[in-house]
């Protein structure tokens, strides 16, 4: 079922606005470009996974965690 809202969302005009801003948001945060926009387009919780690289988390267990 959260596949298919998020398919719809994808079509939203404001689909595009929120993902560039949860990319910026997590490049601005420390993550790399490329994890950065596979998080922005997840379900990943924004401001845990901002929490986590302050904390020191490293991009490789994040990514593991998280996708």
């Amino acid at each position: 079922m959260a596949a298919a809202c998020r398919e719809r969302a994808k079509n939203e005009p404001e689909f595009d606005k929120v993902v560039l801003w949860r990319w910026q948001t997590l490049v601005r945060a420390g993550v790399g470009n490329a994890l950065a926009g596979f998080l922005a387009e997840s379900d990943a919780d924004l401001h845990r996974t901002v929490k986590m690289i302050k904390d020191g988390c490293s991009e490789e267990l994040l990514e593991r965690i998280l996708l």
